[in-house]
């Protein structure tokens, strides 16, 4: 045995002996737990619940949190406590001297203070990307390893509303964790698992090298995180009574409250599997003679609980709540009381205990049992949730629909930006408590860390705090863009001093000034765009830049001195449509800081200027845009109507305008249809009406699904989240199928529409317009004033690209202007062709692929709302099939998606709302903007307006998880696009000495660096290593790198075989020279875990082989490591730069 292995093997067995110190084998061991759940931002800022500011909101401030608990545990080692959100803690830590800091190190030592979960927030499971996922996680446990040679062993995820198959694989055994316990299950499951003793499960990982080793998943039995009804103690919520033992004085209640405890604390017990027969054996019911006097407190026990007789012989008591024990003092003197007392009266009968998650981790896990399992014969997951009868929290998949996107362009920013740091090879220390030190992105990813949490992407906080969030994006995105633009035009080449980049960040709304400043008679000779791609592969696809001239346009390639090369490239002027000037109208102010000039109103952009990029892998490419009046072959495109019987097509798709190319005159409508115009011709079958596809044709339209939310009118029950007694008889848990709570509104959190029946929206036909040309033909549709798609189709594409717009919703005159709440969803639609029978295929955070069936959900009663019960969480795609054809939708941000009808998919774009849904926020999800309209003019404030695409497939059910798949990975990672004005300095500075990208002159080999069926998650340049323990020499640098199979076991038959990368090209840059394998946070070698983790007896096996299979092992040769379908690895190695890099710095 080596000495490594000897060591680890110590730290084991002393945890299990400090877990199991306190347990007795013949009584009920509780597990008291205190706890804190801190809302890294929900009702109030982090920096206001942080300090405590704006108390008339909520009362709570997390620095007296962490200060009282710390002094109280230093008062008494039996004392322990857990805390979550490294955030918070990562704050406090700075403001620490090191005489409390050496306290704090040697409370951890002394495991009385531990950390569970240790992210940087306790994330949602349903709108961020797995790799976002891992990167806060890494955050936290980065820093605990750094400054307590911590591990986090267990997770904890209580808050988040459903949970994802994701979270059970990659974010429990992947980054560590023996167990993870979560609340908010779908009520009838909860009552379910409670019934039959299945409240803890082994969760199905799908991981290949991992697969017979799932971790333990914990369900909290009453829902929710709190104390028992009757014990939650804390002096700032005053919920409960406290304690009162002197019988000298009145309301003497100690008997009460022991008895009742003891109750609780076995009542609970029954609901856990277990060998334990104590709660029968002590009560009298197991059955027989028994002449014993039963105690007291089997009085209070439930009239009914589970049919077996025997149980856990440890529970878990979580004490605490959200923001408790900001005087800890007061916390701790009651459950101090509580457990001398109880132990005192009830020592053979009960044991109770100051402990942690991981301690009782350890001693369920001593009790050597078989454990049930969830998604042993397929990927499963406990979308969507719903707490009672007809409140299903799946309106939250879409809330804050432009929040979530900033979200996702950060992360697509990061991602680059990461990549040049190590290609710049970036020296600067990071720490993680000094935001405005470090990495160039290391505020951006702190503020990505934050927004990751369960109130924070998910849109379920209040609307002042989801502006903070958009602020420290803001922030972390002006030093990492900072960064970007000063080092891509370097990477190029030889830059000429007269060129300044910098992004257009508001090109979406057709809005940027360098390119709008190329127009006859101004200063500007030409535009230069520059388009940096991180990515592995190489970028193809169609640019489009905002221009003010239509008629002589010319597009060149440029070298690596930005001098032109070659012939003009093909280009397409095509003009703003009517959606697209309405959002530039809008934000046009916003963009130019209120000042914007004559040229970018009168003479601003009019059209939008199309030509196709190639980047090479991790390389890039620029392009100059100027005017030649001779040129002719970018006269500004005739728009056409839609009256005729072309179509939008290429050399793989058509987008007919019907099914036979027959006039579009058709007419009739539906009851249930609206139109923008009374009097409009209305086609039957909307525009277009049919796809044409190297497969066959497909019937194919779009619409928009109007959903009206639920007024306020149904009856409504307050909820409470810890719902008691529990049990058959008695229950305040509604029965499945009962419908005694008739609902909520829709809201923030919740999805109820009035009917599931919507408003549905066709586009007429006079509001239909094709424009046509050598480099895009497009539809646009307008649906309603404020509803609108163009449908693109690009040379050599399969996908057809929809750009909708949406907004201000509920406008005068508009469609939904009278609704209580507007919830627009756009459905694609075969008209059945694509006979699903009832099936969907969603994403899981952008990792696995998870099937989906209407109507039901996954173990349990049907579902009691078909619009909102058959929504689901998507990242990246939602997809539909019968045996030969298939419909997949790509998206650029989190949703829900719903296939409500065989061959449709529905996916919700917005939402604006009127009422709260009463679950905590306390104010309607109805976004405004306020913006400038006029230069100095006053801020205007209307609903939000949404601009977004999607990507849609129509092709063979083979194609289609490789196709979703393919346009998963483009919308990932978009070329990082700068552009620079140029007032003639490139005819004039011409280079004196050629030179290459050296970034282009690495990506020039025969074959791809990195094969197409591995994925580079992520390239994190680190300050320091974690785990190799070796500080780098001048020449070398260190990275945490994460690699993937791109497609999950059993996705796509034809690729199911496993891929070998070499982690040198994985990383691109320099040679690794040491490696070594951690857990996917990176915060230990993976060996080391192994060697320590806990493995449960579960019936888990794996649905590709139709039974159990043995763990898969890697054939790793050197630096190239092998990847089966489903596998994510990371590794912690050490680069050796090369000459080529090091001319960079």
């Amino acid at each position: 045995m080596s000495s490594s292995t000897m060591a680890v093997t110590a730290r084991l067995l002393l945890l299990l002996l400090s877990a199991l110190a306190h347990v007795s084998a013949s009584t009920l061991n509780v597990h008291v737990v205190p706890h804190t759940h801190d809302d890294v931002g929900w009702l109030k800022t982090v920096d206001q619940y942080y300090k405590g500011l704006r108390n008339d909101i909520q009362n709570c401030r997390v620095e007296l949190i962490l200060d009282t608990v710390v002094r109280e545990l230093s008062l008494d080692a039996n004392k322990t406590f857990v805390y979550v959100e490294m955030a918070f803690f990562t704050m406090w830590w700075r403001d620490q001297s090191d005489a409390t800091k050496q306290l704090v190190k040697q409370l951890v030592q002394n495991k009385q203070l531990a950390f569970a979960n240790g992210g940087y927030c306790m994330h949602d499971e349903a709108a961020p990307d797995y790799v976002a996922m891992l990167d806060q996680t890494a955050v936290g446990h980065r820093f605990l390893r750094q400054e307590f040679d911590y591990t986090p062993s267990v997770g904890w995820q209580v808050d988040p509303f459903g949970h994802s198959h994701t979270q059970a694989t990659l974010l429990t055994r992947g980054v560590g964790f023996d167990a993870w316990y979560f609340g908010r299950e779908d009520y009838g499951d909860l009552l379910r698992r409670k019934l039959a003793q299945e409240l803890e499960f082994g969760w199905f990982r799908g991981q290949p090298s991992t697969e017979q080793d799932p971790g333990l998943a914990g369900l909290m039995e009453s829902g929710n995180y709190g104390p028992p009804p009757g014990f939650d103690w804390d002096p700032t919520r005053s919920a409960s009574d406290f304690i009162q033992d002197d019988p000298w004085l009145e309301d003497y209640n100690l008997d009460g409250v022991v008895d009742d405890f003891v109750a609780k604390a076995h009542a609970i017990a029954t609901l856990y599997r277990g060998k334990s027969d104590a709660t029968c054996r002590l009560c009298g019911t197991c059955g027989g003679d028994d002449a014993n006097q039963p105690p007291r407190w089997c009085t209070r026990l439930p009239d009914s609980a589970p049919a077996t007789k025997t149980h856990a012989s440890n529970v878990m008591i979580k004490m605490g709540s959200d923001f408790n024990y900001a005087n800890a003092y007061g916390y701790f003197k009651e459950m101090d009381k509580l457990i001398h007392h109880v132990n005192e009266r009830y020592g053979d009968q009960v044991n109770v205990f100051y402990s942690t998650p991981d301690r009782y981790t350890a001693a369920r896990h001593a009790e050597s049992l078989t454990w049930p399992c969830l998604g042993s014969d397929k990927p499963n997951d406990l979308f969507p949730y719903e707490h009672r009868g007809n409140s299903y929290w799946t309106g939250y998949f879409t809330s804050r629909p432009a929040l979530k996107f900033y979200v996702y362009e950060m992360q697509r920013l990061m991602y680059s930006a990461r990549i040049l740091e190590v290609a710049t090879r970036a020296t600067m220390s990071w720490n993680v408590q000094k935001l405005n030190a470090g990495l160039p992105t290391a505020r951006l990813a702190l503020a990505l860390g934050l927004v990751q949490h369960h109130d924070g992407v998910s849109g379920t906080e209040k609307q002042h705090v989801a502006d903070d969030y958009a602020r420290q994006l803001a922030k972390g995105y002006d030093g990492t863009m900072a960064f970007v633009a000063e080092h891509v035009p370097q990477l190029h080449g030889t830059v000429p001093s007269a060129l300044k980049f910098a992004p257009c960040a508001f090109a979406n709304a057709s809005i940027c000034t360098a390119s709008e400043s190329l127009r006859g008679g101004a200063d500007t000779k030409r535009v230069v765009a520059l388009y940096f791609n991180a990515d592995t592969t190489e970028r193809k696809e169609y640019v489009r830049v905002p221009v003010a001239e239509t008629a002589g346009l010319v597009v060149r390639e440029l070298d690596a001195n930005y001098q032109p090369k070659g012939d003009p490239i093909e280009s397409q002027v095509v003009p703003l449509n009517d959606a697209q000037r309405r959002f530039r109208a809008r934000y046009l102010y916003s963009a130019t800081s209120g000042k914007a000039s004559a040229a970018t109103t009168t003479n601003g952009a009019v059209a939008q200027l199309v030509f196709a990029i190639s980047v090479q892998p991790r390389s890039t490419a620029a392009y100059s845009i100027e005017i030649d009046k001779m040129a002719t072959t970018n006269a500004r495109a005739r728009p056409s109507t839609v009256f005729s019987t072309s179509a939008v097509m290429n050399q793989r798709v058509a987008v007919r305008p019907t099914a036979l190319g027959e006039d579009l005159r058709a007419p009739g409508r539906s009851s249930k249809e609206q139109h923008s115009s009374g009097t409009a011709v209305v086609l039957e079958s909307g525009v277009p009406a049919a796809v044409s596809t190297q497969d066959g044709d497909v019937p194919f339209k779009v619409s928009i699904a109007l959903y009206n939310s639920s007024s306020g009118n149904a009856p409504f029950v307050d909820d409470s989240d810890n719902q008691w007694p529990i049990g058959r008889a008695g229950s305040t848990l509604p029965v499945p199928g009962l419908d005694q709570y008739p609902g909520p509104n829709s809201g923030a959190y919740i999805f109820r529409p009035n009917s599931s029946d919507p408003v549905r929206l066709h586009p007429s036909s006079t509001n239909a317009v094709v424009t046509a040309g050598p480099i895009v033909s497009e539809v646009y549709m307008s649906f309603d004033a404020t509803l609108s798609a163009t449908l693109r189709v690009y040379p050599d594409s399969d996908e057809v690209e929809v750009n909708y717009h949406v907004g201000p919703l509920m406008e005068e005159g508009s469609a939904d202007a009278k609704f209580a709440g507007s919830e627009p969803s756009i459905t694609y639609d075969t008209a059945g062709a694509v006979k699903s029978e009832g099936r969907m295929i969603t994403d899981s955070n952008g990792y696995r692929a998870m099937p989906r069936e209407r109507g039901t959900k996954p173990g349990y009663e049907p579902i009691s709302e078909p619009a909102a019960g058959n929504y689901y969480p998507i990242t990246a795609f939602a997809s539909i099939a019968s045996d030969t054809t298939a419909l997949g939708v790509a998206v650029d941000r989190p949703c829900g998606a719903a296939s409500l009808t065989d061959g449709a998919v529905e996916v919700m774009v917005h939402r604006r709302l009127q009422f709260d849904d009463s679950l905590g926020v306390g104010e309607a999800l109805a976004e405004d903007e306020c913006l400038p309209e006029e230069a100095g003019g006053d801020l205007v404030c209307r609903g939000l307006m949404v601009s977004g695409t999607h990507r849609v497939v129509l092709g063979s059910a083979d194609g289609m998880p490789a196709a979703m798949r393919a346009a998963q990975r483009h919308n990932r990672h978009p070329p990082v696009a700068l552009f620079a004005a140029d007032t003639g300095s490139l005819d004039s500075e011409k280079a004196s000495t050629s030179s290459t990208s050296s970034l282009a002159a690495h990506s020039e080999r025969a074959e791809p660096a990195v094969p197409p069926l591995a994925y580079v998650a992520s390239v994190e340049l680190l300050e320091a290593p974690v785990v190799l323990r070796k500080r780098s020499s001048g020449g070398q640098i260190h990275a945490l790198v994460r690699v993937s199979h791109m497609f999950g076991p059993g996705e796509d038959a034809t690729h199911m075989t496993p891929v070998s990368v070499d982690l040198s090209n994985a990383v691109g840059y320099g040679q690794v020279t040491d490696m070594v394998e951690v857990t996917l946070s990176g915060n230990q070698a993976l060996a080391e875990y192994d060697a320590k983790k806990l493995v449960w007896d579960t019936s888990c096996h794996s649905s590709s082989s139709g039974g159990d299979r043995q763990a898969i092992r890697h054939d790793d040769k050197g630096t190239e490591v092998e990847l089966h379908p489903g596998d994510i690895r990371a590794f912690e190695v050490t680069i050796e730069v090369s000459d080529n890099i090091e001319a960079l710095r």
